[in-house]
This record gives C-alpha cells, structure tokens and sequence, in this order.
C-alpha cells in the first residue's frame, strides 16, 4: 500500500506583496511478497516572498530497506535567496547538500552566487516563464574513493508553461569547471 500526504499551506498580502507557499510530501511504502521492502520519503518545501527578499527552501530525504538491511538512500536540501536589483533582475545566492551511499556520493556541497533574469510575458494571459542565469559557484564533493574541489561558471535556462492546471518545466544547466578553461 501506499500512502501520500501532500498538504499546501498558503498566505498572500497583497498591501505589501508578500506570500508564502509550503508544501510536505509524506510517503510510506510497504511491500510484501515475493519481495518485501519498507520505503518512505519526505519532502518539504518553502517558498517565502518579500517585497525585498525572496527564499526558497527544499529539504528531501528518501530511505528503502529490505529486512532490516538499507537498500537506497538519499538526501538532498537546498536553500536559495533572491534579492531584486532591477525590474525582473535578480541577485541570488544558494546552498546545496547532498548524499547518496549507494551512489558512493559521501557528500556533495555546492555555495553560489549569481544573477537571474525573468522575461515577462508580453500579454498577461499567457501562461508561460522564462528565465535565465548566470553566476559562479564552488563544488565540494566527496565520494568514498575521491574528494575534488572546484569553482565552476552556473549557467541555466528555465522555461516552463501551463496547460490545463498542469505545469511543463524544462530546465537546462551549463555547469563547466573553470579549471578547463
């Protein structure tokens, strides 16, 4: 059986324009059988604006096991805040963790920096968004054979569109270490 909680919380101000979003994802999975496994994960996210400040927060963790013994795990929690400088400008910095021992991936931890630009819809009722970016960022990951440390330029292109209440994302990352330069 599986059972999935997903519950949105949402406050909106609009004197101030300001809102806050939040969702948690619960899920627990039992198998038995020919197979037999205990799954669970949790997700939670947070996306608070201010008329100065914009953070967006994302903390997931995911875990099998099969007769008392691990099978999959992995972690993950990012937290970005987006300051406006200029009408759809933005300046942001960002904090990634993430692990996976069954990937070999003790740890990976990303700090960046960078600028986001949001083009606007030329008409109010299309439903679409794009954005992109640019910035730097230093990348420390450590596997259970190799640790490397890098700088490397975060470049990315976001669009996204609604059809029918469901929303398409395609986003596309251009991460290349400096050092190849």
């Amino acid at each position: 059986s599986y059972d999935n909680l997903n519950t949105k919380f949402s406050k909106q101000n609009t004197l101030t324009t300001t809102s806050t979003l939040q969702s948690l994802k619960i899920g627990l999975d039992v198998l038995t059988g020919n197979s037999e496994y205990n799954a669970y994960s949790i997700e939670y996210k947070l996306n608070r604006s201010r008329k100065k400040l914009n953070i967006i927060t994302i903390l997931k963790s995911n875990k099998k096991s099969n007769n008392n013994t691990k099978i999959s795990e992995n972690n993950f929690a990012h937290i970005r805040v987006q300051k406006p400088i200029y009408s759809n400008l933005l300046l942001e910095n960002f904090y990634q963790y993430e692990n996976d021992p069954f990937k070999n991936l003790e740890n990976r931890i990303l700090v960046g920096l960078g600028i986001r630009k949001n083009i606007k819809p030329s008409n109010k009722n299309q439903t679409y968004r794009f954005q992109v970016g640019t910035g730097l960022m230093h990348e420390i990951e450590k596997t259970t054979t190799t640790e490397n440390t890098d700088i490397r330029s975060s470049s990315f292109i976001n669009f996204a569109n609604t059809f029918n209440n469901k929303t398409v994302n395609i986003i596309t990352y251009f991460q290349p270490k400096l050092a190849d330069f």
